[in-house]
């Protein structure tokens, strides 16, 4: 863990990285200072980060809790379930189904329709309109091909708070219990806990980015805080609902294991190198100064790296960072073939915490 975590000084000043076993052991490392270096407390385990689009991945268990409960399915169709009072001017909008929401298949591109959820001093429409779903035109067929969308998200989370009569924050508190592992939202000032972040290859942004931003309509998209370790025990105590992904027929789906952003399940992406090689569904987050990323494995475990820094635009250091975490858990269960068999949920161990 401490060589991985050094691995992420390429953009990175300081972080915190953490493995929960098959067995529900937790492992963590920190680095870094939580602001200015030398001159400020050390990063500790307890250290808020911006966690990004890992928020998505709660956005995800949250709807796989209420599609086990049978109450949505994967093939209710988005118009049922928001309110619209014309008719659609993009008929396709009328084959949008919330499976199609969940895993990037809206037919929403960000690369071709501008992100209604990142425009420059712009509410977006939705939450905040959702008729506007009426106006708007697709950039491909629902179904046809994955496109990572923080709008289709933002959707997906409203129809869970329709499913539970309340807010979106409320219904994923009442859902996953997101106080009891010291993991809450921010509306974009900074909070008490929280590190600050290292703006040098952000560009125009800087420490004041959020200001230019709406966090709470994007609440289901990228507005999570809290540590690498409460977000890994959540995710850890929550994986019974993940373990149906590890069972897809992935090359019949023609999902490209070896290229990141080839598809998405469950919000995550597959990624593995050859059949021997361990299987991981992973899933990263990006906002100006700090990155996240998570994986869990087809053995029970998972992992979790936030980081005070962003990439530099013109190299691919994220990516890479995103393989080298992956090798190194690939060498991890090569070497201890003891772990390499399915565990049952349990709680994270907390007691006896190694420090690497």
């Amino acid at each position: 863990m401490r060589k991985s975590l050094q691995e992420t000084t390429a953009f990175s000043l300081g972080g915190q990285l953490v493995y929960i076993s098959p067995q529900g052991q937790l492992h963590h490392c920190e680095m870094g200072w939580s602001g200015k270096t030398l001159a400020s407390p050390r990063i500790t385990k307890d250290s808020y980060f911006r966690l990004a689009s890992l928020t998505k991945v709660v956005t995800s268990l949250a709807y796989i809790k209420l599609k086990n409960k049978d109450k949505i399915k994967d093939n209710d169709r988005l118009i049922d379930l928001i309110d619209t009072e014309s008719s659609l001017e993009d008929p396709r909008v009328a084959k949008i189904n919330l499976g199609h929401l969940h895993q990037h298949t809206a037919g929403f591109d960000r690369y071709i329709s501008p992100d209604p959820m990142l425009l420059f001093r712009q509410r977006s429409w939705c939450p905040s309109d959702l008729s506007r779903i009426e106006t708007i035109n697709l950039d491909y067929d629902p179904g046809e091909r994955p496109s990572y969308s923080n709008l289709g998200y933002c959707l997906l989370g409203e129809v869970i708070a329709k499913s539970t009569g309340l807010d979106y924050r409320s219904s994923v508190e009442s859902l996953l219990g997101l106080n009891d592992y010291a993991l809450e939202y921010t509306n974009g000032p900074y909070h008490r806990k929280e590190v600050r972040y290292d703006f040098r290859f952000t560009g125009f942004f800087g420490e004041g980015y959020y200001k230019f931003f709406n966090f709470y309509d994007s609440s289901s998209s990228f507005s999570l805080i809290g540590s690498a370790s409460s977000f890994a025990r959540l995710i850890f105590d929550n994986k019974d609902h993940l373990e149906s992904i590890f069972s897809l027929q992935l090359e019949r789906l023609n999902c490209n294991t070896r290229k990141l952003r080839s598809c998405y399940y469950y919000s995550m992406q597959p990624m593995q190198i050859t059949s021997t090689d361990i299987l991981v569904f992973s899933h990263s987050g990006n906002l100006w100064g700090s990155t996240a990323f998570m994986m869990i494995d087809q053995f029970g475990g998972v992992m979790t790296w936030a980081g005070k820094g962003s990439p530099d635009p013109e190299t691919h250091d994220f990516d890479s960072l995103k393989w080298q975490f992956y090798h190194a858990l690939n060498t991890h269960y090569s070497k201890h073939r003891e772990v390499r068999s399915h565990i049952p949920t349990s709680k994270v161990a907390q007691s006896g915490e190694p420090r690497d």
